[in-house]
């Protein structure tokens, strides 16, 4: 099963201009050169709240042109490119770095593949900066965060978490028996109507009835329209009641 085995972490040397950042991969070299060095880059590069690679493309070999295209988190389109320098699959991929928001300044990026227990280690080494120290800070702090995605893109697939749902628990009034009777057959007309709904998926009593009932809604604004009007709270069956947001643990 893959996961990261080291989190990503990246550090600047501003006098010199220089960025080198790290991170620990358990997925074959291959794998991982693989999902560096073609389209596979728009699956990972990126998140919504930051910004998010769209279409990535290269011309492989000495000489060939490299491009990715994406947006911001508001939306507004950006691109990098640049040339490809050397390429040594699956160990070495090296291209120059022209983002058009820095006037086409031009850097040079190395990524380097290696062997490691259990997986992969890939270092990235980004040069160019001298006498930018903020624009190579930003990048550094830029390749962690581009590191920890390509890391997060080998983890294993997460079972969809089940939706929440919503259970309503009614504590029952001292003198709830003397009112039950009364109000039992408006109560459960009301539990049929919620239930033919699809809004009430469950209800029930504890062992000791004076202890209360419990019942499972689709929706908090389901619970809460039961509630507001149960003829057992309305009539005083109830004493107090509570909704409480509940989600399934087991498959």
């Amino acid at each position: 099963m893959s996961s990261p085995k080291r989190a990503a972490r990246a550090v600047a040397d501003l006098s010199a201009g220089t960025i080198l950042a790290v991170v620990e991969i358990e997925s074959p070299i291959e794998r991982v050169f693989q999902a560096i060095t073609t389209a596979e880059v728009a699956q990972w590069w990126g998140s919504p709240e930051v910004y998010q690679v769209t279409e990535w493309k290269a011309d492989l070999r000495p000489g060939g042109e490299w491009l990715s295209v994406g947006k911001n988190a508001s939306g507004e389109a950006f691109s990098v490119g640049g040339k490809v320098l050397e390429v040594d699959p699956p160990r070495l991929f090296v291209h120059t770095w022209k983002p058009a928001w820095e006037n086409g300044h031009e850097t040079t990026v190395r990524f380097s593949l290696e062997k490691v227990a259990n997986g992969t280690r890939v270092t990235v080494r980004h040069e160019g900066f001298a006498g930018r120290p903020e624009s190579c800070q930003g990048h550094s702090e830029g390749w962690e965060r581009v590191l920890a995605w390509l890391g997060k893109h080998f983890l294993p697939a997460q079972p969809a978490e089940k939706p929440l749902k919503y259970v309503v628990f009614y504590e029952s009034a001292p003198d709830f028996m003397t009112k039950v009777r009364a109000l039992f057959p408006a109560h459960k007309a009301r539990l049929d109507a919620f239930h033919a709904r699809g809004e009430l998926l469950w209800v029930g009593t504890f062992e000791n009835p004076a202890e209360g009932s419990m019942a499972v809604f689709s929706s908090r604004e389901a619970a809460e329209a039961f509630v507001r009007d149960d003829p057992f709270v309305t009539g005083g069956v109830v004493s107090r009641w509570t909704i409480r947001g509940w989600r399934e643990s087991l498959a």
